[in-house]
C-alpha cells in the first residue's frame, strides 16, 4: 500500500526564499516518487494528501488528481 506525504522544498523566486509545497509517495517504507512545488498553500495540499490517503488513491493517478486540484483546488 502506498502513503502520501507532505513534502516541504525552499527556493529562491525574485531574490526571496518561498516554501512551497509538494508530495512524496511512499510504499514499503521507501519513498517511491516525489513532486515538488504543487503549490504555496499548505493547508489545501494537506488536505488533499489526507484524501489520498483515506480514499488508498493508487499511485498511478496521482498525476490526474493533481491535475484536478490545479483546476479546481477551491473544492479541496
Amino acid at each position: 500500500m502506498v502513503r502520501y506525504f507532505l513534502k516541504q522544498t525552499k527556493i529562491d523566486f525574485l531574490d526571496k526564499k518561498v516554501i512551497t509545497y509538494g508530495i512524496a509517495v511512499k510504499s514499503d517504507n521507501k519513498i517511491i516518487r516525489e513532486i515538488d512545488d504543487i503549490c504555496l498553500d499548505k493547508e489545501k495540499l494537506s488536505n488533499l494528501i489526507s484524501l489520498c490517503n483515506s480514499e488508498e488513491l493508487c499511485e498511478i493517478h496521482l498525476d490526474e488528481v493533481i491535475e484536478s486540484f490545479l483546476q479546481n483546488d477551491e473544492s479541496f
